[in-house]
């Protein structure tokens, strides 16, 4: 019974181990990444050879892309999780030095998800006193949330709307967490940051029209050093309607 026991807790603690590898593990990487390996040669002017294979010593070297001799990158993208080892060897006059790494590869546990977090089914003027033609501010507000939380995070988005009767002005958009940089459509957040609120802001807005939005992330990326791995998935794009106001014509006597 002891026996039984100790075998158990063995397997659980290699789970939390593997749970737990870091991002910059290069011998515990994972698919959508692309990590560094270096290795130090007697002489840089050597023959040099990478070679990268799986458990069924099917060559994957495709995957490895040469900086020089001592420096390669592997990108984990179109590989599957399993174990692969990656070989080196150095050739002087003939004579062959041979290196090898075991390489068990996990699969991506980096996600983003997106929430709405719109409340207004209404224009938020609804109820309040205005004459026919008033503008207003309308306010969509979405959270980006993410899975893995080691690394420097940055990722892409893209904001549509469709706006009725026409088009509208172009919103303002900011986040409360992280760096957005509106040129390039990057928002960055610090090692340890899990999710960033983003708020798309329509200012001088006609408060009697329909106003739809959508909100996305194209692309996101994870860096540790000198290892980025990309995200495995995305939410699909999340939105919402605020609705316009009747347009009700103002007060006149006769």
């Amino acid at each position: 019974m002891m026996r039984k026991l100790t075998f158990i807790l063995f397997l659980f603690t290699l789970s939390i181990s593997a749970q737990a590898q870091s991002l910059t593990d290069g011998s515990q990487p994972f698919v959508g990444g692309k990590y560094l390996y270096s290795i130090g040669m007697e002489d840089n002017t050597n023959t040099a050879s990478w070679t990268l294979v799986n458990a069924a010593k099917e060559d994957k070297s495709a995957a490895i892309t040469k900086t020089d001799n001592e420096n390669i990158i592997i990108d984990y993208t179109s590989l599957v999780a399993g174990d692969y080892t990656l070989r080196f060897t150095e050739t002087k006059e003939g004579c062959i030095a041979v290196r090898e790494l075991p390489i068990r590869v996990y699969a991506n546990g980096f996600n983003i998800n997106i929430v709405d977090n719109n409340a207004y089914n209404c224009n938020p003027e609804s109820g309040n006193v205005h004459v026919q033609g008033d503008q207003g501010t309308v306010t969509f507000e979405y959270t980006v949330t993410r899975t893995m939380a080691t690394g420097d995070w940055a990722f892409n988005y893209s904001n549509a709307a469709v706006i009725e009767g026409g088009t509208g002005n172009i919103p303002t958009i900011t986040a409360v967490d992280g760096k957005i940089d509106t040129g390039a459509k990057t928002i960055t957040a610090g090692d340890g940051v899990a999710s960033v609120v983003i708020t798309v802001t329509y200012t001088g807005f006609p408060i009697d029209l329909d106003l739809t939005n959508t909100f996305g992330v194209t692309a996101s990326t994870i860096t540790s050093g000198t290892t980025n791995l990309v995200a495995g998935t995305i939410d699909p794009n999340k939105g919402g309607t605020v609705k316009g106001l009747p347009n009700t014509g103002n007060i006149s006597f006769k």
